[in-house]
């Protein structure tokens, strides 16, 4: 078994953000009227977006996968 690479795309919310919509949460959180625009299922995706983004710029190393 060798290295196996996933596609971004294959590693994100199951409630998928266009790249509007990532606009929009963000400029909600800017302007602190979260509530009355975005949902919880968008914060919940834009905060594993921001996770995944955060984790790929900080990964020193390749990823393994141990299988028992």
């Amino acid at each position: 078994m060798g290295i196996r690479y996933i596609k971004r795309s294959q590693m994100n919310h199951p409630h998928r953000l266009s790249n509007k919509d990532l606009h929009r949460v963000s400029d909600a959180l800017k302007e602190e009227y979260v509530l009355e625009t975005v949902s919880m299922y968008e914060m919940e995706a834009y905060h594993d977006y921001l996770y995944n983004i955060m984790v790929l710029q900080s990964q020193t190393h390749l990823g393994s996968l141990v299988i028992q």
